[in-house]
């Protein structure tokens, strides 16, 4: 991993655990975390979509699980999508 993409990873870590670290959730994230940074591509098809609930979007797994959320527009999810070897599902 290039320094940039080990920042990227921690970051991530670190949002999760902000994010989860009370519930029963944090190591389902920290895992799915851990295994999309250390494979070599991931190729996932996945789905950029509006929030039903929030004003936000989401990005999307091909079973429906939330893999990501909480960007502020489409373009932000699809170039976070972009950056870590997703195929789009558009």
């Amino acid at each position: 991993m290039k320094d940039h993409e080990i920042a990227q990873f921690v970051n991530e870590l670190t949002k999760a655990a902000k994010t989860y670290g009370q519930t029963q959730q944090l190591r389902a994230r920290i895992a799915e975390i851990v295994k999309r940074n250390l494979s070599e591509k991931n190729e996932e098809w996945v789905e950029v979509i509006r929030s039903p609930l929030v004003e936000d979007w989401l990005v999307i797994d091909e079973t429906g699980a939330c893999i990501e959320d909480g960007f502020t527009s489409k373009q932000s999810a699809i170039e976070w999508v972009e950056q870590r070897g997703y195929k789009l599902n558009e």
